[in-house]
């Protein structure tokens, strides 16, 4: 399949889809990937022209669920160096829009239906993914270290994707937040969970929020036994309370903070660039089956600390740093819905794209389960 069928939305958009039910899960998850897929169609359309034109390929990727395009959002590099110049990086590019939900004018089963949770919403934010074409790539590939390295909060595209979604809040009167919910796939799914974390963090803004194969790299839970997991996080445990107090000490006030946000994560077994959330809350869960009692409170103790942040975290910085969830790996949270794809597709970078998600249920040996932290 060519490129421009990949992107045209009634050659590879879900055909099952007519009338989008909010309160579905089904739906929202199929409408959801749809709009993060139209995001990353509006930078294609943008950097070979189409935008705006009658050959624009992104908007029936929204339209088609009663959506209207409210704002694209822009970003653009400081940096000048001769390369982006010569390969055209120096231009502002896409890299999420906002979308805005149109009311039907009558009545009709695009409503949700009365236990939908979370409710109706009246904007979307959708972050893309990593594109492999220029001059997109070299951005996106820049901020994807970044994400390795937790460094997302140096990043323009993370600190412009905050102000983004509170200047949102802010004119729609910042009611909770449940208005307005967040989106996004692979890097965009770390804009996504970095935007939502720090809403709720700062402003106990509970934001529903949608994450597609977020990356976070994980092959040593795979290969290693059970007890040396086990082994590892009781050795971290022990080192936060007793080495760094402090520190364990802001990592549980933040997960205290973070606990009443489940967002959706949505993760194909086979995906080696995001097996570490798999990993990580399947992890917490064979702690309590298989660790002995007496050192269970050890062991769940060190499911809130990674090594790297530990070190990075030496400096002693004070117990009521607003700032700590900046310098913590994003993959340590509290709460979540882990919803796993078990469908055998045939390759590892397969299992890593976003068209599996707008397929229907029954396309899919899909299971959910949700993880709570129990200090």
């Amino acid at each position: 399949m060519g490129n421009s069928d990949k992107e045209c939305f009634a050659k590879s958009g879900p055909k099952h889809l007519f009338e989008v039910d909010w309160g579905k899960e089904e739906h929202r998850r199929c409408a959801i990937a749809c709009l993060v897929k139209g995001t990353s169609i509006l930078e294609s359309d943008r950097a070979e022209g189409r935008q705006g034109t009658p050959d624009a390929r992104a908007p029936p990727w929204w339209s088609s669920f009663r959506l209207r395009l409210r704002k694209t959002l822009l970003c653009d590099c400081s940096c000048r160096c001769v390369l982006r110049q010569r390969l055209g990086a120096n231009q502002p590019f896409i890299y999420g829009a906002i979308f805005e939900h149109v009311p039907p004018e009558s009545p009709s089963s695009t409503a949700p239906s009365p236990a939908a949770s979370p409710p109706l919403p009246r904007f979307i934010v959708a972050f893309r993914g990593t594109k492999r074409s220029l001059p997109a790539a070299i951005h996106d590939f820049r901020d994807d270290l970044s994400v390795i390295l937790s460094k997302q909060d140096t990043c323009e595209r993370f600190r412009r994707a905050r102000e983004e979604v509170a200047e949102l809040l802010e004119s729609n009167g910042g009611s909770g937040g449940g208005g307005v919910w967040l989106a996004g796939h692979s890097l965009g799914a770390s804009v996504a969970l970095h935007v939502g974390r720090h809403m709720m963090v700062h402003g106990e803004l509970n934001l529903p929020t949608f994450l597609f194969n977020p990356p976070r790299v994980s092959l040593a839970a795979a290969w290693l036994p059970e007890y040396w997991c086990l082994v590892k996080s009781m050795a971290k445990g022990a080192a936060a309370r007793t080495l760094m107090r402090p520190h364990d000490k802001r990592m549980e006030a933040l997960f205290r903070r973070l606990g009443a946000w489940v967002p959706e994560l949505f993760v194909h077994k086979d995906d080696v660039i995001c097996r570490g959330y798999i990993d990580y809350f399947e992890g917490r869960e064979k702690m309590k089956a298989k660790c002995p009692v007496i050192l269970q409170p050890l062991a769940q103790s060190g499911m809130k600390h990674s090594f790297w942040d530990m070190v990075r975290n030496t400096g002693g910085q004070s117990a009521d740093d607003d700032n700590e969830e900046q310098r913590v790996q994003q993959h340590l949270l509290p709460s979540a819905r882990l919803w796993k794809n078990s469908t055998e597709i045939g390759g590892l970078c397969h299992a890593h794209k976003l068209k599996h998600w707008w397929k229907p249920d029954e396309e899919l040996d899909l299971s959910h389960k949700r993880y709570k932290y129990e200090a």
